[in-house]
């Protein structure tokens, strides 16, 4: 047994319709008894449970804080434990099939019944629900060592799980004035973009089918076999914009949609979290979705009494991680200049007019495009051909390092970060084009997503700061002080240089949260 291993389990029954009528439960591995929201909040040691999100912000509510060191079982299971990571099957798994999982003879169905109140509350049933929680845990660990990802997990997704659930637990409050005129506004342009897109491309006048979009996008010479729609409309410019105006309509559908899920009567939204929500372990916030408001709108969202809103990012974050991982000089030439994309389009079109396709361009080359395409690709936008793929053979190492990438992912099976996260395959034989490409994002996206929780994690140790919303590599938080904006934005530039050990020096900048 070691440290990780010794828990007590938290299991609770929620009452739907008086939230102050919860109840709780903690299993110390020999019995089970009820205890109150206080004593939950200040014992000691490790705590596990399922579901929490279902009780942190009432539990904070009345006890003024949450207890300083919960696992959710589901999200430790997600991001350490899971061997499906590469198709994102983890992502649904329930509390009742890992209790079940392997089978056991603890059935989880009764329990499950009581906990969402279809049934009256058994105390035998709990007590024998808290023994098979801690049986679990003590599995799931041992899944996790073998993984390579339990140190990982302890010492940068349980800390952030904590301080990201805390802060959303506090609410984020809410401009229902400016949340109503947001509305009527995303609305009308929802329905104008949508019409002048189904106009403009002869489509019915809805947001286009899986079906639909793979239909256009191969009658535009694309090849959507291997589950590329989303690496195409994301990187590959297209003479005509069919994949921008494709885009810009799902941005506004997904702004309005999460507008639509604040409600205009509550001051406080309380979002859901999930601290490993995407393959390449991100955050994702839920009901409300508030990273997918669209920057027009942000500014339904609103600082407390005393306080302003600050948001700070990392300055082209992923070149940055390309630069570092691969030690690639030419790369690391570009990105030290300030602003890579506006010398590549300097490079490739001869001046700095076409920033916006050098992106598409950049990042397409990075995640797996062939030099002939991006050639292509650039050439259709009025490059010069033999420039343009003269400029990309630069960047000899960075090639070289994705060989490696791929090379390890096809013979271990299993490609991730310096300190974990791995996507694993599941299937056999030579790596598709699609797992060629996912296995690079991987490694740069993920290890994106750990440089950015460590830079957390170090913002409220050195700060104080709680992330009100965290994007993929940037922050918003409110302060009394100002001076702590620019404290951020320092610790964030030196959490980034000291996971490279020095070799690169991030930037990270204030800026513009909303218009």
């Amino acid at each position: 047994m070691t440290d990780h291993i010794h828990a007590t389990a938290l299991l609770f029954l929620k009452d739907f319709t008086a939230p102050s009528a919860d109840r709780y439960f903690i299993h110390n591995g020999e019995s089970l008894r009820e205890v109150s929201a206080q004593e939950l909040v200040e014992a000691q040691g490790l705590i596990i449970t399922h579901d929490y999100g279902l009780i942190a912000s009432t539990l904070q509510s009345r006890s003024g804080e949450l207890p300083k060191n919960v696992i959710d079982v589901i999200d430790f299971y997600k991001s350490a434990c899971s061997l499906t990571q590469n198709d994102g099957s983890n992502s649904r798994v329930t509390i009742e099939e890992l209790l079940q999982s392997p089978p056991s003879e603890f059935d989880a169905t009764k329990y499950i019944e009581i906990f969402y109140r279809r049934s009256e509350f058994d105390q035998i049933t709990y007590e024998n629900a808290g023994a098979a929680l801690l049986k679990l845990w003590t599995r799931l660990v041992t899944e996790a060592k073998e993984n390579d990802e339990l140190d990982r997990y302890m010492q940068v997704e349980a800390p952030i799980f904590n301080l990201i659930w805390s802060s959303m637990s506090h609410g984020i409050h809410i401009d229902r004035e400016r949340l109503h005129a947001h509305k009527v506004a995303a609305r009308d342009e929802f329905y104008l973009t949508l019409r002048d897109f189904s106009i403009d491309f002869s489509l019915p006048i809805e947001i286009p089918s899986r079906k639909t979009i793979e239909r256009e996008l191969g009658s535009r010479g694309f090849d959507i076999t291997e589950g590329t729609r989303d690496y195409i409309l994301d990187f590959l410019p297209m003479p005509d914009d069919f994949g921008s105006r494709l885009g810009a309509l799902l941005r506004i559908h997904r702004s309005l949609n999460a507008l639509n899920q604040l409600s205009a009567t509550k001051a406080v939204a309380f979002p859901l979290a999930d601290v490993a929500g995407t393959r390449t372990s991100r955050i994702i916030l839920k009901a409300p979705s508030l990273q997918n408001i669209a920057k027009k709108h942000r500014n339904v969202i609103a600082a407390r009494e005393g306080k302003q809103l600050y948001y700070v990012d990392y300055c082209q974050f992923e070149p940055g991680i390309m630069a570092a991982i691969s030690n690639d000089a030419e790369i690391i030439k570009l990105f030290e200049t300030g602003d890579l994309y506006s010398e590549v389009s300097k490079a490739v079109f001869g001046s700095d007019a076409f920033r916006k396709v050098s992106k598409q361009l950049f990042l397409s080359y990075s995640y797996g495009m062939s030099l002939k395409k991006v050639a292509d690709a650039a050439s259709a936008h009025g490059a010069d051909r033999k420039t343009a793929s003269e400029f990309f053979r630069l960047f000899s190492t960075f090639e070289a390092w994705k060989g490696q990438i791929i090379d390890q992912y096809q013979r271990s099976g299993k490609i991730g970060t310096a300190f974990g996260n791995y996507a694993r395959r599941s299937a056999q034989g030579e790596l598709s084009n699609k797992e060629r490409r996912s296995c690079v994002s991987q490694v740069i996206q993920g290890t994106g997503s750990l440089i950015f929780k460590k830079s957390l994690i170090a913002m409220h140790k050195e700060h104080g700061i709680a992330p009100l919303i965290p994007m993929h590599d940037a922050i918003l938080f409110e302060a009394s002080d100002p001076r702590v904006a620019d404290h951020a934005a320092r610790t964030m530039e030196r959490v980034f240089g000291e996971h490279f050990d020095g070799r690169l020096k991030g930037r990270a900048e204030i800026s513009s949260f909303a218009e």
